[in-house]
Formats: structure tokens, sequence, C-alpha cells
């Protein structure tokens, strides 16, 4: 619904963040007939998740749809002026829309937590395999936690509903008295107009990546799978899953992927 709003105000919009949100909303916005412009840091859109195949991919379809989108940019401010905002952009320039809207992620509050001695990370509150922190009488849940993943040996951060919804309820069990083992590897979906792609494990751009087939890439940390994308297809979570609980290498991975 505000996404409608934003289109039909003056027609023309300026998106923050070229992530899952933004190009999201773009794609939203272009299809409405809004003039779109999507700023990124990236090379391509979604570069922190895709490797350059599929961001450049995702980077045209965007285009033929109008939007119009600004690469390798960061944002030092944005203010208010006669008519809408004007951006000011690293490096000096500077852009004017009627709208803008921000699609940059989040930073997960833990000044609460961490002033009560709970343990925090930079990348949110520490919890177990229950969901519980470090004083036995408190659990977290949601986005703002970083939860220990068996499969991956660490604490992973997740920031997607299917993770609020599933750890919400773990964590209710266990205050109920009734813990169940909650240790899910980090997912995430997007559909941006026509494309749409799931991920599994830890998808991450700084990883090295390999094509098991042109809609599926596997993600490796030491030459061990740890995250598996699916790019315009239906994804099977579940054999991704199990080969990164399994630890196999990047050729077993590939072969197994591809079948």
């Amino acid at each position: 619904r505000r996404a409608g709003v934003l289109a039909d105000a003056r027609g023309e919009i300026g998106i923050v963040g070229a992530g899952l949100i933004g190009t999201e909303l773009a794609a939203v916005m272009a299809k409405r007939g809004a003039r779109v412009t999507l700023l990124g840091t990236g090379a391509w859109p979604c570069g922190s998740l895709l490797p350059a195949p599929l961001g450049k991919q995702l980077g045209d379809y965007l285009g033929k749809l109008g939007v119009r989108i600004e690469p390798s940019v960061r944002v030092q401010s944005v203010q208010r002026i006669p008519g809408g905002h004007e951006l000011q952009l690293l490096g000096g320039r500077r852009l004017q829309f009627p709208q803008v809207a921000a699609g940059i992620g989040l930073i997960p509050n833990t000044e609460l937590a961490g002033q009560a001695g709970v343990r925090v990370t930079p990348a949110g509150i520490a919890v177990d395999e229950n969901l519980q922190t470090n004083f036995s009488e408190i659990w977290a849940a949601g986005d703002c936690t970083v939860h220990y993943c068996k499969a991956l040996g660490r604490l992973v951060q997740s920031q997607h509903e299917e993770h609020a919804n599933f750890s919400g309820l773990a964590a209710g069990r266990a205050m109920a008295g009734k813990p169940s083992y909650y240790g899910a590897l980090p997912y995430f979906y997007s559909t941006v107009g026509d494309c749409g792609y799931e991920g599994v494990g830890l998808v991450d751009a700084q990883l090295d990546d390999a094509a098991a087939a042109p809609d599926i890439y596997g993600y490796f940390e030491g030459g061990v799978l740890v995250g598996v994308l699916y790019w315009n297809r239906p994804a099977d979570i579940e054999r991704a899953t199990a080969l990164i609980e399994s630890r196999v290498t990047e050729t077993a991975a590939l072969t197994a992927l591809a079948r």
C-alpha cells in the first residue's frame, strides 16, 4: 500500500540501497509507472549476495523495467529541499528526487540487553540452540539475535521472516519448559518482478562461489560448501541443507547440486 502511495506521488523516486528490499521496491514502483533511480554501493544490484552473472541479470531486468541504476555510490546525507529531497553522494555529486525511500538493512538494537549484562555481538544478541542468552531466565528471538548453527559451527545472523517466525516459536516453547533444538541455517528468498531466488546457509559474495548449473550456485569456505543459491527455479532447500550439514567439498557439492 505504501509503495502505491509513493509511486503516485510526483511519479519519481530515488531508492537508496540495492539489496533485497531496494530491488523489490524498485521493481514494484517501476511496474506502477514511477520513474525509479536505484542507488547501490556494489557494481550490480544485490552485490553482497549474488555472483556477477546473476547480479548483472538482475540489473538488466530492472533496466528493462525502466529502473535507472546508479552503481558503486554511497549516500552521505539526505536533506529536505523545496519539492523533495537532495542526496549528497561521496565524492560531491548531488541528486534530487521528489520522494526518497531507503532499503539499507538494519542494525540490531542491543543496547538494553548489553546494559543488562546479556552477551551481545556487533551482529546481535547471542543465544544458544534453545534461543537462551547467557542468563538462564532470558531468551531472545528474531532479527535482533545471532544463534548457534551446528552445521556451520558458529553464531549466525538470519534476518528474514522465516527466522522471525520459527525462532519465536522455539523461544516460546523453551520459555514454557519444552525446549526444542533451533540451529537453523540462514535462509532468505526474494522476488523482483519476474526474477526469483532463494538462498540457504552462508550466501555471501565475499566467499568463493561456483556454478553447479546456470541457475544453482554453491558458496564455499575453505573448499567446503556453506551456502547454496537457487535462481529462477524451484529450490530444493532440504537437499541443500543436507549437503551443507554433511560438509561436502566443492567437487562433490557441485556434482550433487547439478543432479
